[in-house]
């Protein structure tokens, strides 16, 4: 019988198993991993509750320009810039929005009237709310061409 040489049966020992420091590695790439998931996880839930707020913001805006155009049809022009040249009628809060001033408190929607050029009325409605420690800010323009004089 012939002895098989001793580094050959040094090698096969060796194949047999893992050795420490190879588990050691595969769970830091695979913790690594886990880490990077966790945490675009994260920023995309950061992501989608920003564009919730968007999405909060331009729906206020559409409502309060339909107010405006709603006005707009069934009101002469001098009643329609005293309605909307009211302080009292240029502030909306906005639930599910937090106000950047007033941390806790609604966000508010300002209207805003442009009455320099005479065959139109320029209607703006600007949105500010507080997102993740931020101010953000949604503007909404409107022209009306057609109102009653």
């Amino acid at each position: 019988m012939t002895a098989l040489p001793t580094h050959r049966l040094t090698s096969m020992r060796r194949d047999a198993g893992l050795s420490l420091i190879e588990v050691t590695i595969a769970l830091s790439i695979s913790a690594v991993g886990a880490l990077a998931l966790f945490a675009t996880m994260g920023t995309a839930s950061h992501a989608d509750s920003g564009a919730k707020r968007r999405s909060v913001a331009l729906h206020a805006a559409h409502t309060i320009i339909q107010d405006v155009a709603a006005d707009a049809d069934t009101m002469t022009f001098n009643d329609f810039l005293t309605q909307w040249n009211d302080p009292a009628n240029q502030v909306y809060q906005i639930e599910g929005l937090e106000n950047p001033n007033a941390p806790g408190g609604n966000a508010l929607a300002v209207v805003a009237i442009d009455q320099a050029d005479p065959n139109r009325i320029g209607v703006s409605v600007t949105i500010s709310w507080l997102d993740h420690g931020r101010t953000e800010q949604f503007v909404l323009p409107y022209t009306i061409t057609e109102i009653e004089r």
